[in-house]
């Protein structure tokens, strides 16, 4: 992976800790979702599988009842109140690259990445190759 596509630890660490704390998940991809936004909406699914419990502090399966996708005309936004402890990611759609917001969107003018899936690659297993999904292996 080439430098400017390299995001830093410190940044993947505490994305990773938010998807993982996180009650509730919203997933947001334009309407017609294709291959990119579908396949990275899965891998942010099975890399949130397991989440810390506010009440026991233990962590536990996620529910797939935790997580919901929401289709936006491409280039759009979700803007809609959501309750406290909900986190938005914005899959192949947002216009930018903004990890503070969780818009990851390869659409704009000089992105390093080539696909939204490649963004969340190297969000939550750059130097993890090893503990790729199969079906990911060798995507990237």
């Amino acid at each position: 992976m080439d430098s400017a596509r390299i995001i830093p630890r410190e940044i993947r660490q505490r994305m990773l800790h938010e998807l993982q704390q996180a009650k509730h998940i919203i997933l947001v991809t334009h309407q017609k979702p294709d291959r990119d936004g579908g396949a990275a909406a899965f891998a942010l699914i099975r890399k949130s599988g397991y989440i810390i419990d506010p009440q026991t502090q233990r962590h536990r399966k996620r529910n797939i009842l935790d997580i919901n996708l929401v289709c936006v005309p491409k280039g759009t936004r979700f803007s809609d109140p959501v309750d406290p402890g909900t986190l938005v990611i914005h899959l192949d759609t947002g216009g930018e690259l903004d990890l503070e917001n969780w818009i990851l969107d390869h659409h704009y003018e000089g992105c390093p990445f080539h696909s939204t899936l490649d963004i969340v690659i190297a969000l939550l297993w750059y130097q993890e190759d090893k503990n790729l999904p199969r079906y990911m292996q060798g995507i990237h």
